[in-house]
């Protein structure tokens, strides 16, 4: 019969081998929440003009109407929350309560498409002297910390929307 050789580990090897644990633990959560929700900067923001986006939004629209999805509200609605957020935004200070209001309504992942679709592009004042057109997705990264940013991102969650912020 043959001697088994025991394998023994310094104590180095030992808190190596825990921290590569960890480390594999906690990319494979990242990868696995990551898989949960879509950013919509990568579904909507590879444009150069707000044509670019407008079609972006179609593209991604007919796909959701192919799985089943139905807008929730009339246009006009989409329309009206998209002046409410450029309101919320657009002025000394940001009405984060608004936002977050309007989020709350949406009920899938077409009616936020519909939102992006409806607020397009406005032009941001990023600096005294630094004027961009940006979506909603740049108004709301300029305007929102993270702290903010994740709880806007758990209000589309809870409504099992899958695009992130």
């Amino acid at each position: 019969m043959s001697k088994i050789k025991k394998l023994e580990l310094t104590k180095e090897q030992v808190n190596f081998l825990k921290v590569a644990g960890i480390g594999l633990g906690g990319y494979l959560i990242y990868k696995a929440l990551k898989k949960v929700g879509k950013s919509v900067k990568d579904v909507f923001g590879n444009y150069s003009n707000e044509k670019e986006l407008l079609e972006n939004i179609n593209s991604e629209q007919k796909e959701l109407k192919k799985k089943g999805m139905t807008l929730s509200y009339s246009l006009y609605t989409y329309k009206s929350d998209s002046e409410i957020l450029l309101n919320a935004m657009g002025r000394l200070g940001t009405d984060e309560d608004s936002i977050y209001r309007v989020f709350s309504k949406m009920n899938n992942d077409l009616d936020v498409s519909e939102l992006f679709k409806q607020f397009g592009t406005h032009l941001y004042a990023i600096s005294p002297i630094n004027f961009q057109y940006l979506d909603l997705n740049g108004w709301i990264s300029e305007e929102l910390d993270n702290k903010e940013i994740a709880k806007l991102n758990q209000i589309l969650a809870n409504n099992n929307i899958t695009y992130r912020f």
